[in-house]
């Protein structure tokens, strides 16, 4: 196959006039990179600023962890006076001294 069976080479110019499906894509993808343009720049804001948010987050996560032991350590104590109250009621109900 020759170039004289396809007739002339492509020059490298578009001859063909854009459609509006083209131009419609065109302007699809403006919006697109300008979208990803501007949650570029919120991404970079996010970033700065948790720098700035992570020490007082940390310092809420180690209370938030405090106040699950203390929670842990209050209702094991809660049990054991209960356990004792239970006890001395059923000795007092039931020894006779």
């Amino acid at each position: 196959m020759s170039d004289s069976d396809h007739g002339e080479c492509w020059s490298g110019y578009e001859r063909r006039r854009p459609s509006a499906e083209i131009e419609r894509l065109h302007a699809e993808i403006s919006d697109l990179k300008k979208s990803v343009s501007e949650m570029s720049g919120a991404l970079l804001i996010h970033i700065a600023r948790s720098d700035d948010i992570a020490p007082a987050l940390q310092e809420l996560v180690s209370l938030w962890r405090a106040s699950k032991i203390i929670a842990y350590l209050s209702t094991g104590l809660a049990a054991l006076l209960a356990s004792l109250w239970a006890a001395y009621l059923w000795v007092r109900e039931h020894v006779r001294l």
